[in-house]
């Protein structure tokens, strides 16, 4: 019986002793970052917006209420950078520490975007209009007004 209860005195001895090294170690505990997206112009918060963590393989895009959440980052010094077209790139340097949550929002200032040229072009053959693979019909603005239209559903 002695030796039973020894033996379980040194099991609990173990376990406490584990329990209090894990929960020592505060550094395995991760840090989150939430914020908001918006256009500093309107106040509105911008929608599906992607988020990311500059040197590591995190991202995550915006709800359609601007917000955002980044769970279980590393721990340190880490740049947040929100790239949308039509808006001017930002990034905030932030610093997580363990068990943390951070707020970082973002107000962006918006950018005109200019466009390159556009070049349309096309070739024809001569085709008559019963042999052409897809058969069109051209409506203009005074068939419509001239024309009955009836609805295909019956009443």
């Amino acid at each position: 019986m002695r030796k039973v209860f020894s033996l379980f005195l040194l099991l609990l001895l173990a376990f406490f002793t584990a329990s209090s090294t894990v929960l020592a170690a505060p550094d395995d505990r991760p840090a989150h970052i939430v914020g908001h997206v918006r256009n500093s112009a309107t106040g509105e918060f911008l929608p599906h917006v992607l988020v990311t963590v500059k040197g590591h393989h995190i991202s995550v895009s915006t709800d359609v209420k601007g917000h955002y959440m980044l769970k279980n980052l590393p721990l340190g010094e880490l740049e947040v950078e929100v790239d949308v077209p039509g808006f001017v790139p930002q990034t905030h340097k932030v610093t997580t520490t363990p068990d943390a949550t951070l707020v970082s929002d973002f107000e962006l200032v918006p950018q005109g975007v200019t466009l390159g040229d556009v070049v349309v072009s096309a070739t024809r053959n001569v085709t008559k209009r019963r042999l052409a693979p897809t058969l069109v019909n051209v409506l203009d603005a005074k068939s419509l007004t001239t024309r009955k239209v009836r609805s295909s559903r019956r009443r």
